[in-house]
Order: structure tokens, then sequence, then C-alpha cells
């Protein structure tokens, strides 16, 4: 019997991003990823559309005031999207944002920002920042299946794996650990970033894996790589 949970939790992964030109940011500091899953190295689309955005916001915003907007506003500018609170590292300073992905095309942006500013929410002001690299945090929902105790596939991303590691792990010992196994493994076209889940149970920490056609040996194999370094 396929096991499919609803999880809600965090994913923090580190992305370049660049800032989107004012003209069709609503004079708004907008973020753009400049290059989706940076450790996978396979085809992933590079479309005239945009990827994930990051909206710098003045103050911190609730979690559920951003998803309660986002249902109002797919109903009420008829748009498909996913919007979500988050958190990104601007300057050496930790900023808050809300992350928007999904949409069709730039006019959108233009029109759903107008939309959150008549909600009244405040943004800092749009200046043209350089390609740099940040650490990510983004509140996230998602539909998995179960595939093995400890083991998940993404419903809605054919390409995304997760498994169940059993203590926290701060960014960068993790990202050490997975520079280590990609540098002493044949097989390292992969991108991998940390997450959580909140269960009925309590906190369960993961990590997530990004990559095509991978199979659960595989999965496996990278778990137990992780969790020998972690212990050596």
């Amino acid at each position: 019997m396929i096991n499919t949970i609803e999880v809600s939790g965090t994913i923090t992964k580190k992305e370049s991003l660049v800032s989107v030109n004012p003209e069709i940011s609503n004079n708004a500091l907008i973020l753009e990823t400049a290059h989706a899953f940076p450790g996978y190295h396979g085809i992933v689309p590079e479309e005239e559309v945009p990827g994930s955005l990051f909206l710098i916001t003045k103050k911190k915003y609730p979690k559920d005031a951003i998803i309660r907007s986002a249902m109002a506003f797919k109903k009420s500018l008829k748009m498909d999207f996913d919007m979500v609170a988050s958190q990104v590292t601007l300057q050496n300073n930790d900023v808050d944002a809300i992350r928007i992905k999904g949409l069709n095309n730039y006019t959108n942006l233009y029109q759903l920002i107008q939309a959150l500013y008549d909600e009244g929410y405040r943004f800092q002001k749009s200046k043209k920042v350089k390609e740099f690299t940040s650490i990510i945090i983004v509140d996230k929902e998602s539909l998995l299946v179960e595939i093995e105790p400890g083991f998940y596939h993404d419903k809605n991303d054919n390409e995304t794996y997760y498994f169940a590691i059993e203590e926290e792990l701060k960014w960068y010992a993790f990202e050490k650990a997975i520079i280590d196994i990609k540098y002493n493994t044949d097989d390292n076209n992969f991108d991998a970033a940390l997450a959580t889940f909140y269960r009925a149970n309590g906190l369960v920490d993961v990590v997530r894996i990004y990559k095509k056609d991978i199979s659960l040996e595989e999965l496996k194999k990278i778990k137990d790589k992780l969790c020998s370094y972690i212990h050596a």
C-alpha cells in the first residue's frame, strides 16, 4: 500500500541570486535565482519566465498571512503561482522575504506586487544587486510518497526525493560533508539541501536530493555516506 503524506516544513539551500530589473519590479527589491539547482548539472529548462523570486520585505510577515494572501490573489488575479515566507542572506545580513515561484511571465509579477502593496505589504526599495551566493530558507508544503520508511518522493516534482536523518545538521557542516561526498563519488551529479518536516509527533530532519531518474539504492548510498561522514 502506497503511503502518501502531506507535510509542512522548511528547505535550506545555497543559491546564486541577482536583482530583477526595477522596471518590472514595481520599485520593490526583488532577487531572482540565477541558476536552478546549482549542484545538479543535467538539463534544467532555461525559459523566458521568472525563476524563484524573493521579494525583500521591510519586516517579517506571518506565514499564515502570506498563505491567505496567496489564496486570495490566485482567485482575484486568476493566476497560478506559489507564494511562501522565506529568508535570504543579503550583504551578510539575514533578511525576510516572500518567495514567489511558478509565474508565467514578468507582467504577472508587476500585477502581483501591486496587489501585495494594496494589501499592506511593504518592501525594500529596488536597487541593482550583482550576482551573489545566498543561504536561503523557504517555508514549504509538500505531498510525499513514502517509498520506504524514512525515504520519500515528492508527488509534485518527479526529480525530488528526501531521506530522514537522525540529528539536526547546521548548513556549513552539511555543505562540507556533501562537497566531500561528491569529491569521492563517481556519480556525483545531484543537488542537495537541508529540510525539515513538521509531523504530529515532532520535527523530522531530512535531506532533499534533486536528480533525474535516481534510484532508491542511490539515495541509500548518499545517506550512508553522509551519515558516515557526520559520525566519523
